[in-house]
């Protein structure tokens, strides 16, 4: 079984990130250490091309993340009056829990998820797993290296896949995609 494949590569420089990437080759050769770093390093990539506002630590009480983590910005999005688009890592280590980045907008009042309190919905996440939960405003561009570097250890990680990538296109940085090419 190959580690990563250039085709699985590409597809993270191109941002269509939900790629299996789960184990190394049973004889660990270093060759699939320098390509994981590679991944690395297009994740962080591809993580820098936005604006993100929020980074969210979140507990899990198992690796079923989608149901909750659907639920939680379905009800972000409802009750702030607010689109948001986000993705991050499910990690298995030490225990289960997710890092994620989001960002939001609404156009008709021009909020920013930057204007809503943090603190309100790490108790709403509280609420609906019975887990751990912190919310930290971004302010710098640390948070992508953090997920891409510190969350990816092998063979226990998973990528978020992109929720609302229309709004993301939306949101990205200028000039981003030319620095990718």
């Amino acid at each position: 079984m190959a580690f990563i494949s250039n085709q699985e590569l590409k597809k993270v420089k191109d941002g269509l990130h939900h790629v299996d990437l789960f184990g190394l080759p049973e004889d660990g050769k270093l060759s699939e250490y320098h390509e994981t770093d590679k991944y690395r390093l297009y994740l962080e990539h591809w993580l820098h091309r936005y604006h993100w506002e929020w980074f969210l630590s979140l507990g899990l009480e198992n690796g079923n993340y989608e149901r909750p983590l659907r639920r939680f910005f379905r009800d972000l999005q409802k009750k702030e009056k607010i689109q948001v688009a986000y993705t991050g890592v499910y990690n298995a280590l030490p225990s289960h829990h997710l890092h994620i980045l989001a960002l939001g907008y609404s156009n008709k009042t021009r909020k920013r998820l930057d204007h809503v309190n943090t603190w309100i919905w790490e108790w709403a996440w509280r609420g609906t797993t019975h887990k751990s939960s912190d919310i930290k405003r971004v302010t710098s561009d640390g948070a992508a290296g953090y997920i891409a570097f510190r969350n990816t250890p092998q063979s226990n990680f998973e990528l978020v896949t992109p929720y609302n990538r229309k709004l993301l296109k939306k949101k990205e940085k200028d000039g981003m995609l030319a620095v990718l090419s």
